[in-house]
C-alpha cells in the first residue's frame, strides 16, 4: 500500500478502534511494517487479523513475532474481544510458522478457499482466546 492510504486506515482505526485498527510497526522510532485486524461479530467479539508486513530490512529479528503479540494483547485485553483469527495460505509455510511462533492456535484447512492467479488454494485456519494469553 501506498503511505498516504496506509496513514487514511491508521485514522480511520483511531475514530473506529473497536471495529477496525491499522497500525503501524515502529522499531526504534523507524517505521518497520503494518498490520490490521476488523471486527468479525459484534455479538460474539471476534476480530480476524488481517494483515502483517514487515520491510524485508527488518526480517528475521523477531519484529513480526513481537508485533503479532502486542496486537493479540490490545485486540484481546484493551478493546474486549473474545476471539482473534487468521487465515493464510496454506503454502505459505512462513506464514503458518509466524502463526505458530505468535502463539495462535491452528484450527483446521478451508479447502480450495481463495482463488489467487488462476487456481483454487486451501487456507490454515488459526485463532486465539483470551484464556490462551495466559499459557503464552
Amino acid at each position: 500500500m501506498e503511505p498516504a492510504a496506509i496513514r487514511a486506515e491508521v485514522e480511520r482505526s483511531q475514530a473506529t478502534p473497536a471495529q477496525f485498527g491499522r497500525l503501524v510497526v515502529e522499531v526504534d522510532g523507524v517505521a518497520a511494517g503494518a498490520l490490521g485486524y476488523h471486527e468479525v461479530s459484534a455479538a460474539h467479539r471476534i476480530a480476524q487479523l488481517d494483515a502483517i508486513a514487515v520491510h524485508p530490512d527488518f526480517r528475521g529479528r523477531g519484529v513480526a513475532d513481537e508485533a503479532a503479540r502486542l496486537l493479540q494483547r490490545y485486540v484481546l485485553v484493551d478493546l474486549g474481544f473474545h476471539r482473534l483469527e487468521l487465515a493464510c495460505y496454506a503454502f505459505n509455510e512462513a506464514a503458518i510458522r509466524h502463526s505458530e511462533r505468535a502463539g495462535f492456535v491452528r484450527e483446521g484447512v478451508k479447502r480450495k478457499a481463495y482463488l489467487r492467479h488462476g487456481e483454487w488454494q486451501d487456507a490454515v485456519l488459526f485463532s486465539l482466546l483470551r484464556e490462551d494469553l495466559d499459557e503464552c
